[in-house]
């Protein structure tokens, strides 16, 4: 509404800054010219509105499609997340304190979600999240065979991989947001 009024206020003032010049030095307009100048003005505006018209119904597009994709990522990362922390706070506690159960099937499913998604969902989805999800898949197998082969201690390989969770939780829900177009406050 506030862009609605701010273009008709700008518009008036063009008007009467136009039709001031014209009057300032003596200058005719036949009805034929301010008919054709009017039909270009309109023409402007409407392929304006179209082309606004379609960038937004693109990336409607775009989130329709990735929008169940990605909500299941960052549903599987929070549970990925909390997996990992539970499992820090194990490593942590002594014999007398009571662990904290980790559902590692999180882990997993995460996994495949991931795979789905570079593999089937690659052409669909921005180019700076598949490089983040690619550079995620790429830390998670460094790690995972650091900790196999070469004897990296547990606490520390959940300590990096929480730091890449977070990571990649983080760049999904922007994406989220700037993709589906709700503001977050």
């Amino acid at each position: 509404m506030f862009l609605l009024l701010l273009g008709g206020v700008i518009g008036l003032f063009m008007s009467m800054v136009l039709f001031s010049l014209l009057s300032v030095f003596e200058q005719s307009i036949n009805v034929g010219v301010l008919t054709n100048i009017i039909i270009a003005i309109a023409t402007v505006v409407a392929t304006a509105i179209h082309f606004d018209s379609q960038r937004k119904l693109r990336k409607d597009r775009i989130w329709d499609i990735n929008k169940d994709l990605l909500l299941d990522l960052v549903y599987l990362l929070d549970g990925a997340i909390k997996a990992t922390r539970a499992e820090i706070h194990n490593s942590h506690i002594h014999h007398s304190e009571s662990e904290i159960k980790v559902d590692w099937s999180v882990s997993k499913n995460l996994d495949k979600k991931i795979s789905y998604a570079l593999n089937v969902y690659k052409p669909l989805m921005d180019e700076k999240l598949i490089s983040s999800i690619s550079s995620f898949k790429q830390v998670d197998n460094r790690i995972e065979r650091e900790v196999l082969e070469e004897d990296l201690d547990h606490f520390d390989a959940y300590t990096q991989l929480l730091s890449e969770y977070e990571s990649l939780y983080e760049n999904l829900q922007q994406f989220i947001v700037d993709l589906s177009g709700i503001k977050q406050y």
